[in-house]
């Protein structure tokens, strides 16, 4: 072994609280490494249940429901109270009518 290896290994051994130190040191980083990746687990956890949720009022408010309205008042009352809603005005004569209503069945069964 060389003189510096020697000289490290005495003084490990002549000084037992500094290995007592780094034991602290290593349990320290290891606590900051969990308490950093637990508040984005935790983050990510609310962000889900917020999401949850949104998900379940939006069901119990019909939203992702494709239906067809026959009253203008009830549109007016469906357009009015909701923030973001898709109308789609149809022609069952109309092919491009039909390619649309086909695509937002497809949209609304990916949701």
């Amino acid at each position: 072994m060389s003189n510096t290896e020697d000289s490290a290994i005495s003084i490990s051994a002549d000084h037992p609280q500094a290995e007592a130190d780094d034991d602290a040191l290593f349990e320290e980083l290891e606590n900051e490494e969990d308490s950093e990746t637990s508040f984005f687990r935790e983050q990510r956890l609310e962000e889900i249940k917020a999401e949850v949720l949104k998900r379940q009022q939006m069901r119990e408010n019909d939203h992702g429901v494709y239906s067809e309205v026959a009253q203008e008042k009830e549109l007016m009352l469906l357009t009015t109270s909701t923030e973001k809603i898709i109308v789609h005005f149809f022609h069952k004569d109309f092919r491009r009518c039909a390619i649309m209503d086909k695509h937002l069945n497809i949209t609304l069964n990916n949701l």
